[in-house]
């Protein structure tokens, strides 16, 4: 059973995820095993960056084309935390996804930076996937993954931190 929080990791059969997954294992050191992030906002809806902005939906909508896929939970949310984290996410759905901002992160990858990422306003107002769920983390509860900013998070820096620290996450399913 899904909880607000929750994070869902996954890697789809679209070309998008496909081209995301294969940039993001040919610059960086380890293989990347996600390309989308999506968090749940109740037991049954999640909030999701999707190409026509970000949405609310049921999460069988978001796992149905998941070729492998991890749900994990933060073990110290508490509920003020989880109640501001639910606020954050809902006040931007509706929010145009940025594909600009995968370009910057393509740049990244490849000189070994958060520059471009970091540095660009544009990518401020608008989100992809990983940076709408961690930034959405860091201001309710100021969880940084992987010791990166929110505004330069992948997927695979949130797998990271979740398998480097299992003292704050709990793995709830991965197929």
């Amino acid at each position: 059973m899904l909880k607000c929080g929750d994070i869902i990791l996954m890697y789809n059969r679209g070309p998008l995820s496909k081209t995301i997954r294969w940039f993001l294992d040919f610059f960086q050191k380890d293989s990347a095993r996600f390309s989308h992030v999506a968090i749940a906002v109740s037991e049954t809806e999640i909030a999701d960056a999707k190409w026509n902005g970000i949405i609310l939906h049921s999460p069988f909508m978001a796992l149905k084309d998941a070729k492998h896929y991890k749900i994990v939970r933060y073990k110290f949310l508490t509920d003020r935390a989880e109640a501001r984290l639910k606020e954050l996410l809902l006040s931007k759905v509706g929010t145009r996804y940025n594909y600009w901002r995968l370009i910057l992160q393509l740049f990244d990858n490849v000189f070994s930076t958060n520059w471009f990422t970091k540095h660009a306003a544009i990518t401020k107002k608008e989100n992809i996937c990983s940076t709408y769920v961690t930034w959405a983390y860091h201001k309710a509860t100021g969880v940084r993954f992987n010791d990166i900013d929110w505004i330069s998070v992948e997927p695979d820096d949130i797998d990271d931190e979740v398998t480097n620290d299992p003292m704050k996450w709990t793995v709830i399913k991965e197929m």
